[in-house]
């Protein structure tokens, strides 16, 4: 396959060569095409036309860009349908002709019957000369070269194109049709010969296409070997093109400079495990493994540092612990005092609340009570208005029923009219109406018999509604005694739940107070213990310098030999004192702050030789000063005379 458009100029001048023959062809096959098949044959000039602007514009591809993109234009679907279409048209082009062949050849059959049919009788010698004469004609000038025109084609049609087309010499409709046959064979061979070319840019493309996933592959493994940490592994490519293998350098540079610097920075950092701060990282880097290699002697520098200060004030830590430890015990008795007070105070008030909270729980179960009567009395008035409702219901009811009866009663008589009237006129009948009498008669005690049933219900219906607007009457004297009863249930609710708010506010009150006192004691204790935890905390930390001391001793800063002057003043020296006072004490409520009174003088006596941390002094200073100062108590507002004696500490 051509690479460059040089390679590719013969290819490109071929195509073109190939153009003028192609036209030409279409234009001698429009001169000797029958009417029918002119129109066909268009088609095939304009097929071949289209074909020739897809190739030209391949040839400007291959001359102008590159052969990859002229292969990649001739490949595509535009021209993958033009060639299918011109390949159809001249396939079907092809097959009209065989198909006029063969009416040619019927055509003369036809007329060989119709001459042999023609002078039967007459001329029988004549009619046998003419009809051996017809047969050999039609054998050698007809039937002979359209067979040898289809076996032509069948063969043209298998795919073999290096079949000699016959009889183009002759003049007639034959060697029109062999001259188009021709047409056809070249048409043929140049579709074979693009065949041929699609079929070997196709190989071309699966050998290149097979060597990127082989290289794919490898890389692949390699890059999957780096996301699990394994920088060693390199890439081996031969028979690839200089684009992969510059890709392939590139992956395998990659992995080099990665696995140079993990190493390196490995080995940094387990000396800085094993206690050696004087490594550092000195190979130059670029990028981000330059900032990586700056963060970690950055680290080292300053943990080195960290370290060697640690080493300086230790000492200086001791002795504030002692210090701590001396105020923490004086402390400690003087809460013990004040919470055996403060629990008596906090248990008389603990009494005292749960004296009110009964009350306001008497309370509160009255109101309910009361409220609970109040719903009953208010469900039952509700209840009476619904059964005199339903008395009005019924008597409204019974009403309808009487209109009824009162129909009812109407009809019976109208029936016994009715019936009389038959009789009279069965009587007059004579023997004729004796039966119409017996079935007048019948009907007219049935209607007599309906009357008189329905008289008792009207009856029965008119007692009823009696009864019924006297039980109404009961039931509205009924309601009107539970609204009373429900207005005076809800007077009664009323006062209860003002007895019952007055309790709350009482139980409140004194849970309030009682609350406070209990925090004023929960803060005593709390004080006190931490007293004891504060004393019991310093010796701990002095046992924790001793082994501060043993850990720092592990690391080489490569800086003993210089006095405690030259190390900086990290913060991490007060921090990690306050951390070592935390682990300590237990968890519990933070008390009140107390203000210092005075500082000890014994706290700056002595001021360290070397560069203390100044919150590490201030720290100490402090809880030195909180240990002697003797807190003073403060009066709180409570309202009351007789608690004027409660003090908040």
């Amino acid at each position: 396959m051509s690479k460059t458009p040089q390679e590719a100029e013969p290819f490109a001048k071929g195509v073109e060569d190939r153009f003028p023959t192609l036209r030409k062809l279409v234009a001698d096959l429009q001169k000797i095409a029958p009417a029918e098949q002119r129109e066909t044959v268009g088609q095939i000039g304009k097929a071949v036309e289209d074909f020739i602007t897809f190739r030209s514009e391949t040839v400007r591809l291959a001359r102008a860009v590159s052969p990859e993109a002229a292969n990649a234009q001739g490949n595509n679907d535009q021209n993958r349908a033009n060639r299918k279409a011109l390949n159809d048209v001249l396939i079907t082009f092809s097959q009209a002709t065989e198909k006029a062949g063969i009416l040619v050849g019927d055509e003369a059959t036809a007329f060989t019957r119709q001459v042999q049919w023609v002078l039967p009788i007459v001329l029988l010698a004549t009619l046998l000369v003419s009809v051996g004469v017809a047969l050999i004609f039609a054998q050698r000038s007809i039937t002979r070269p359209i067979l040898d025109l289809s076996k032509v084609m069948e063969k043209l049609t298998a795919g073999d194109t290096r079949v000699d087309v016959p009889h183009a010499d002759r003049p007639d409709e034959i060697g029109a049709m062999a001259r188009a046959v021709s047409v056809l064979r070249q048409s043929t061979e140049q579709v074979a010969l693009l065949q041929e070319q699609e079929r070997a840019a196709a190989a071309a493309r699966l050998a290149r296409a097979q060597s990127m996933e082989a290289v794919v592959s490898d890389v692949g493994e390699v890059v999957a070997a780096a996301a699990a940490g394994d920088f060693s592994a390199r890439l081996q490519i031969e028979d690839a093109d200089e684009q992969m293998k510059r890709l392939v350098a590139g992956i395998n540079e990659i992995n080099i400079v990665v696995d140079s610097a993990t190493t390196e920075f490995a080995q940094a950092l387990s000396a800085i495990a094993g206690g050696d701060l004087t490594n550092r990282v000195e190979t130059a880097y670029r990028g981000r493994f330059a900032d990586l290699k700056g963060a970690i002697n950055e680290t080292v520098d300053r943990l080195s540092a960290t370290v060697a200060t640690i080493q300086a004030t230790s000492a200086d830590v001791g002795l504030a612990a002692r210090e701590i430890n001396m105020g923490a015990d004086d402390l400690s008795k003087r809460t013990e005092e004040q919470a055996s007070s403060l629990e008596q105070t906090a248990a008389t008030t603990e009494e005292l609340a749960a004296s009110v909270k009964a009350s306001a729980q008497a309370s509160k179960d009255a109101a309910r009570i009361a409220d609970e009567a109040m719903q009953a009395a208010q469900s039952g008035g509700a209840i009476a208005g619904q059964a005199v409702d339903a008395m009005a219901r019924i008597e409204s009811a019974s009403q309808k029923i009487s209109d009824i009866i009162r129909v009812i009663d109407d009809i019976a008589f109208q029936t016994n009219l009715l019936a009389l009237n038959a009789a009279v006129e069965a009587a007059r009948a004579g023997e004729a109406g004796k039966g119409f009498a017996v079935v007048a008669s019948e009907v007219r005690t049935l209607a007599q018999r309906s009357g008189e049933a329905a008289k008792d219900i009207s009856g029965l219906i008119s007692s009823s509604n009696t009864e019924v607007g006297e039980g109404v009457k009961l039931v509205r004297q009924a309601g009107d005694q539970l609204a009373r009863i429900l207005a005076a249930s809800q007077k009664v609710a009323a006062t209860i739940a003002d007895i019952s708010a007055a309790s709350g506010e009482q139980a409140n009150g004194i849970d309030e107070m009682s609350q406070a006192v209990a925090h004023l004691d929960e803060m005593t204790q709390q004080n006190a213990a931490l007293a004891e935890q504060s004393a019991a905390s310093a010796n701990a930390l002095t046992g924790r310098i001793g082994q501060l001391n043993e850990l720092v001793a592990a690391f080489r800063t490569g800086r003993e030999a210089v006095g405690q002057s030259g190390y900086p003043q990290p913060v991490m020296a007060a921090s990690s004192a306050a951390r070592a006072l935390k682990t300590v004490a237990p968890a519990r409520a933070p008390a009140r702050p107390v203000a210092v009174a005075a500082a000890s003088p014994a706290a700056s006596v002595r001021a360290p030789a070397g560069a203390e941390p100044e919150r590490l002094r201030q720290l100490a200073e402090a809880a030195f000063a909180q240990s002697k100062a003797t807190p003073a108590p403060r009066k709180v507002a409570n309202g009351r005379a007789q608690d004027a004696g409660w003090e908040e500490f």
